[in-house]
């Protein structure tokens, strides 16, 4: 004789797994912000930045920003040479030296800024543009991996607290 008996899954709690993803949001972006934090550090007006996870039908994201104009035309770079007009009162002061505090393709700052004695032009000065850091994509491609890490984690701890852990 045969018997069968169905073994039927514990209910699944897609809640277990949905929390523990939002935490590994919330995990990378505060990496991203840590990571982004290192560009400015020697600044004297550092950017602000905004941090946040959403959750929606299409899934769970998150997006470490900032509207800082500086901020943006250090990252993307600009398109040279430009003109910078004189000031009202005809002409421009500005130091003799400069030397960068970042570097492109790299995540941290270090000291430097301007240096010299004061230079006077009466008119314009041709500015030759700034060649981009690209720090969101080297901040990206840092934590991409631990946002990975973090969410399969969180799907394998959740499964299991579900009662479904392969």
């Amino acid at each position: 004789m045969i018997s069968m008996k169905a073994i039927t899954p514990p209910p699944f709690k897609a809640d277990a797994i949905y929390k523990r993803i939002l935490g590994a949001a919330k995990r990378a972006a505060d990496l991203a912000d840590k990571e982004f934090a290192k560009t400015y550090k020697t600044w004297t007006h550092k950017p602000t930045f905004i941090k946040a996870v959403a959750s929606s039908a299409a899934g769970i994201s998150w997006i470490v920003a900032t509207d800082n104009q500086i901020y943006i035309w250090l990252n993307d770079g600009t398109k040279g040479p430009y003109p910078i007009p004189k000031g009202r009162s005809g002409h421009l002061a500005f130091p003799s030296g400069y030397k960068a505090k970042t570097t492109p393709g790299t995540l941290f700052s270090q000291s430097g800024g301007s240096y010299g004695s004061t230079v006077h032009i009466f008119g314009q000065v041709m500015h030759p543009g700034i060649k981009a850091r690209g720090w969101d994509k080297v901040a990206a491609k840092f934590v991409e991996p631990w946002w990975i890490k973090w969410t399969e984690d969180a799907i394998k701890t959740g499964a299991r607290e579900s009662g479904h852990a392969a």
